[in-house]
């Protein structure tokens, strides 16, 4: 029998993860600077994806821990994306993607990952969220056949074959 959508990743609750001051005052810090116009200080979404790559294999500790405290930010943040601006959501799309693409995240939060892109793109092909989903895709296209179980539950969404087409391939 076929595991429901729900099911399909491991989506049990991670201890909630404490951080020190400075590790949560970094974390913001950076967060901050994607969203950023110039010129106040800002990282567009390759540098962001140049830092936490440098961060996820860095002998640092604290920069290990400010990488983990960014990823878990950022992924209790996907409850409010359908409230963010355009601009704001295709920048964190974009972080999203380079963040599977490049294997930043990983393991329980890969599958948290995985299964925000389904709902997404589960949601109303002219909303904002799906194209949030679409732009994720989009980042880690030459990657997407890594994830069979993903691509099996992703054939199932009523409109994948509206989808681009260099994503259904």
């Amino acid at each position: 029998s076929e595991k429901p959508v729900s099911n399909m990743f491991d989506l049990s609750p991670e201890p909630v993860p404490t951080f020190t001051r400075e590790v949560e005052h970094w974390a913001n810090t950076y967060i901050q600077k994607f969203y950023n116009y110039p010129p106040r200080p800002s990282l567009n979404p390759h540098e962001a994806i140049f830092m936490l790559r440098a961060f996820s294999s860095s002998s640092d500790k604290t920069e290990r821990d400010i990488l983990e405290c960014i990823l878990h930010k950022l992924l209790e943040s996907y409850r409010f994306f359908p409230e963010y601006r355009d601009r704001n959501l295709c920048i964190a799309a974009q972080i999203f993607g380079g963040m599977v693409e490049h294997h930043i995240i990983t393991h329980k939060k890969l599958d948290i990952v995985l299964q925000q892109i389904l709902q997404s793109l589960n949601q109303h092909i002219n909303s904002n969220m799906f194209w949030f989903g679409v732009t994720v895709l989009n980042g880690f296209k030459t990657k997407i056949k890594e994830y069979p179980e993903f691509c099996r539950q992703m054939i199932r969404i009523p409109h994948f074959f509206r989808l681009p087409a260099h994503l259904i391939e």
